[in-house]
């Protein structure tokens, strides 16, 4: 009998079941039989030790430069490690601080989260990771595991930070593997879903043309990582989504830590219109390269007030910028009294 028309039949107690076996039916069973067993459920991730070189180098950073506390860490896989030269302008006016270490996976960033997340007490944390894991046979429901475990340990020591999670991109040399991709999206965007502090933000739609492929024009000569063409796909999704929730935080933050315009315009170290304060340490400096002595120092009532040094009672009251004109005319700068 021809394999097309073969039946099976099964005794039952409430009567007869008939299988019908086609071709077509065989080789969707050998497919998916392929597939889960080219992602075993059991496999395990690789040791995180690869990296303690790049994590060094950051907090060898770190240490020369520290960074401000209560931005946004940028964490992820070399998608993100690419981005550093661009992402401060492309989130501006958001503080972020970049920390993208090549080749990651989910579990490398649940390693390292303490040495190059949480030192910074973050007010908010963009992660992009999964897309090595689905690369390295790691299965979907594991990667989502090891994110919720990610949120857990951030959580833990930061309960009021927000976590947003980049979408898996789709990628032409890994275009194979985007059902699986998908699959991880689609279980992360759901544990999103269940908590106020978790934000899935899609950027893989984007990447896809008409058909439902990658776009070639997005992506280098290996087609894996992205041109500047695919991070403003990246800033053009993310930004928005950021400005509206982190913007607020991020005047509250200014505003606790430096004094506000009207309050630097107060002292009487200021020079109207042509001075600025500088973040490190409220210090003021002249646009002009003259530097205003002294600091800015809050009271017990909270408010920012200036300590001038000696030397500068003794300055002069009017300083004469002939590079700033108004109307055509010099303008005489004067020292508020």
């Amino acid at each position: 009998m021809p394999l097309a028309s073969w039946e099976g039949h099964a005794a039952m107690i409430t009567g007869r079941l008939t299988i019908r076996y086609t071709p077509l039916v065989i080789a969707i069973g050998v497919l998916n039989f392929a597939r889960a067993s080219e992602f075993p459920e059991d496999k395990d991730y690789g040791s995180p030790e690869r990296f303690e070189k790049a994590i060094r180098a950051f907090e060898a950073k770190d240490q020369e430069e520290p960074p401000q506390s209560g931005a946004i860490v940028c964490i992820g896989s070399s998608s993100i490690r690419i981005w550093h030269e661009t992402i401060s302008k492309d989130l501006a006016p958001l503080t972020v601080i970049p920390r993208g270490f090549g080749g990651s996976n989910m579990n490398d960033a649940l390693h390292y989260a303490d040495r190059i997340v949480m030192p910074y007490k973050p007010r908010a944390v963009v992660i992009y990771e999964g897309d090595n894991d689905v690369a390295q046979g790691i299965a979907p429901k594991r990667i989502a595991a090891t994110f919720r475990a990610f949120v857990s340990k951030v959580h833990k020591h930061l309960p009021e930070t927000r976590i947003y999670f980049l979408s898996i991109k789709p990628s032409i040399s890994r275009r194979k593997l985007w059902p699986q991709m998908e699959e991880a999206n689609r279980l992360i965007a759901d544990e999103c879903s269940k908590g106020k502090q978790l934000i899935y933000v899609d950027v893989a739609s984007r990447m896809l043309d008409t058909d439902g492929k990658p776009r070639k024009d997005i992506f280098q000569s290996d087609n894996l990582h992205m041109r500047r063409s695919g991070y403003v796909i990246w800033r053009d999704v993310l930004r928005p989504i950021l400005v509206k929730m982190e913007l607020p935080f991020e005047a509250q933050k200014d505003a606790d830590k430096n004094p506000s315009m009207a309050d630097v315009a107060a002292c009487p170290g200021f020079y109207a219109r042509r001075c600025r304060r500088r973040r490190a340490g409220g210090t003021l400096e002249c646009r002009m390269g003259m530097p205003v002595e002294g600091r800015l120092r809050s009271d017990s009532a909270g408010q920012w007030r200036h300590q001038p040094a000696k030397r500068s009672l003794r300055r002069i009251k009017t300083w004469r910028l002939a590079t700033r004109r108004f109307g055509g005319r010099q303008k005489e700068i004067r020292r508020i009294p």
